[in-house]
């Protein structure tokens, strides 16, 4: 009899200490609440520093998210002095991908996202940024129920989630904080004479076999420190994806070393559900012109200058924006390359009339022999919709007095493009 007094004493004593923890995970995520509204919290520590660094996931309203019961005990922050993220996580949605038609109710197939937005704690600003994508429900069947009316794909887990997130929160050095510092004026800036902008070292276009199954890869960097880099990545054959394939990401300069940039690359294959995430950091070699992309394993491939983001024929070569004049949505087009390789174009339409939807389509384009200001393009647009076609040829006319491009379509009508970022520094 007299043992069950310890007993009761130590649960007794249990239930104290997870009630103790409980309230402190909660007084953190309360006193956090605002930083998904841009509320930074000057008593949080800075992204700063090696190691891991303690974040918090609330929803986009400062609630706490049920992941934040999934998150490993590592990752969370014992106070508010020692939170340096917060995760924000919007709602789950669901996004109707095909529609498949029978003779009796239609069937839709749904895929669920989720857009997560990594803020730091101590200034609000957002660090980085992700959509979440489940797999894709399986395909519409000749013959269904007739009852059927939907197909659903998974919902969105923390593991996904948690894959994104350990890109940054155990990131192995951040300097300061990885977020943009604001821009010094132009005249307390100066390069050497004849020497390049430092940011210009990753801009162009750049090759390499991959060293894991030997495929050719090329890879097209625009951008700017200011605005962010945009990174596009051509691979002959992912083997993930089993087939070639073209992945798009974003790029940040790492705050201390400007020859780094830290990216993060979701491949979502041709194959309903293959879908794979890496993070990636690039080092730029000035002894060498060349970059090395460190994989999150520790491996990594040396890409070498494919051209240069100075040369003349890079009157093309950069991201150019435009409104489409047929339907007035805001299309953005990226051009890589120069006369010997060819040139490499990726358009990204946030409303295909065709597809009735949002579509990224690319292609090649070769330059006029007889005028180096106009490319020849011919475009195969591929919808998400079985059977959605549409073709199409277009020649791409630079301006030099304006530094505009009209892109002329076969039927006479034509857009006219403007730079959103410059191939080289001024």
């Amino acid at each position: 009899m007299r043992s069950s007094t310890p007993i009761l004493l130590t649960l007794a004593a249990l239930g104290l200490v997870v009630a103790g923890c409980s309230n402190r995970q909660a007084q953190v995520q309360a006193a956090l609440a605002g930083v998904c509204s841009g509320r930074g919290v000057p008593d949080a520590a800075a992204y700063a520093g090696g190691g891991v660094h303690p974040v918090v996931v609330l929803t986009s309203s400062g609630e706490p998210h049920d992941w934040s019961d999934d998150l490993a005990e590592t990752w969370y922050p014992q106070s508010v002095q020692a939170a340096q993220l917060v995760a924000c996580v919007e709602e789950e949605q669901e996004r109707s991908i095909e529609v498949c038609p029978y003779n009796g109710p239609d069937i839709t197939r749904y895929r669920y996202e989720v857009s997560l937005r990594l803020v730091e704690a101590r200034t609000g600003v957002e660090v980085a940024s992700t959509v979440l994508r489940g797999n894709d429900p399986r395909e519409c069947r000749q013959t269904e129920d007739y009852d059927l009316t939907r197909l659903a794909g998974d919902h969105i887990s923390f593991s996904a989630a948690a894959n994104w997130l350990r890109a940054h929160v155990e990131m192995t050095s951040v300097s300061a904080s990885t977020l943009p510092e604001p821009a010094e004026p132009a005249s307390s800036v100066q390069n050497p004479p004849g020497a390049s902008s430092p940011q210009a070292s990753f801009v162009g276009e750049w090759q390499a076999t991959d060293s894991y199954d030997g495929s050719a890869m090329r890879l097209t960097i625009t951008g700017d420190t200011a605005g962010g880099y945009l990174l596009v990545w051509d691979d002959e054959y992912w083997s993930l994806c089993e087939g070639s394939s073209i992945v798009e990401t974003t790029g940040g300069m790492d705050a201390s070393d400007p020859n780094i940039l830290h990216t993060y690359w979701v491949v979502e294959c041709a194959v309903p559900g293959q879908v794979g995430e890496f993070a990636a950091d690039i080092r730029y070699s000035e002894l060498n012109d060349t970059l090395e992309l460190i994989y999150d394993d520790g491996t990594s491939d040396t890409w070498y200058r494919a051209s240069s983001p100075s040369s003349p024929q890079a009157s093309f070569v950069g991201e150019w924006q435009a409104t489409d004049s047929y339907d007035g949505s805001a299309m953005r087009l990226t051009i890589a390359g120069d006369t010997a390789g060819g040139y490499l174009l990726m358009w990204d339409d946030e409303y295909w009339s065709l597809c009735e939807g949002s579509a990224i389509v690319g292609t090649t384009g070769s330059m006029d022999a007889s005028d180096p200001n106009i490319l020849h393009t011919y475009w195969v647009v591929e919808c998400a919709v079985p059977g959605q076609v549409g073709e199409f040829a277009a020649d791409i006319r630079y301006s030099e007095v304006n530094d505009t491009l009209e892109l002329i379509y076969d039927d006479g009508t034509s857009d006219t493009w403007y730079r959103a970022s410059s191939p080289s520094s001024p």
